[in-house]
């Protein structure tokens, strides 16, 4: 047990963890870029930096313990279908708190999907949607504002693994029990529960398999991007991996 689980703490959760907090930061980037200059090619490449980053995403969601779970990382990062009219209400009104339970469903990687996919009928249509003279740079504040929070989550959550700061990885590694609380409980019922969410909320919610076959695809993850495959594919892969 001693072996597993220093296994899974160093090669799998430290390591998905750091290739994660490296794609945020491109994200952040991106997101820094196109505020600067409101392109195709920025938007382009903010688009690309934003998939990475869902992707990697994929691989850490299963580790919602220890720092995870007391930032509450899953409800911050990845809480769909996101609430689009809350998102055009913050932005219109210029003032929100992104820590509030009101805007959960208007931050994180839904409501970047929503931006950087859903706002116009082709990408010349989303360029501009950012471009508008009444409300083109409170969108971009709002875009901006929501990848800063998730990278600061990430790195709170991140540094709380390791050696040098929480050092949550010494907990892991020292719980070699079975008990309820132990790592591998933690693991084992984390697993089933992110495998419960990959089921029900990515695919048979969409599909209509808890509305009497009444398929609801604004229920799955990135809808405006239509992605939803391609994540779900990324996410079977981490827990395959675990």
């Amino acid at each position: 047990k001693a072996a597993i689980i220093n296994n899974i703490g160093d090669n799998l959760i430290i390591e998905r963890y750091s290739d994660m907090l490296s794609h945020m930061s491109a994200l952040k980037s991106a997101g820094t870029d196109f505020s600067s200059n409101v392109a195709s090619t920025e938007f382009n490449a903010l688009r690309t930096a934003f998939m990475d980053a869902y992707k990697s995403w994929q691989y850490v969601s299963v580790f919602e313990f220890g720092p995870a779970e007391t930032k509450v990382l899953r409800t911050m990062l990845n809480t769909f279908p996101t609430d689009t009219d809350q998102i055009i209400s913050n932005i219109n009104d210029g003032t929100y708190n992104l820590e509030l339970a009101s805007n959960i469903d208007a931050i994180g990687f839904p409501a970047l999907d929503f931006l950087l996919y859903g706002t116009g009928g082709s990408e010349a249509d989303m360029v501009s949607y950012f471009t508008d003279s009444a409300q083109g740079q409170s969108r971009i504040q709002y875009l901006t504002d929501i990848i800063s929070q998730m990278d600061g989550y990430l790195i709170e959550v991140n540094n709380g693994w390791l050696s040098t700061d929480g050092n949550y990885i010494a907990t892991f590694k020292e719980s070699q029990g079975t008990e309820a609380g132990s790592s591998i409980s933690l693991l084992v019922n984390n697993l089933n529960k992110d495998f419960e969410i990959l089921k029900n909320g990515r695919i048979g919610i969409p599909l209509g398999k808890k509305t009497l076959d009444i398929p609801l695809p604004y229920k799955a993850e990135a809808y405006y991007s239509g992605k939803s495959i391609e994540l779900a594919i990324e996410h079977i892969k981490s827990l395959k991996e675990l």
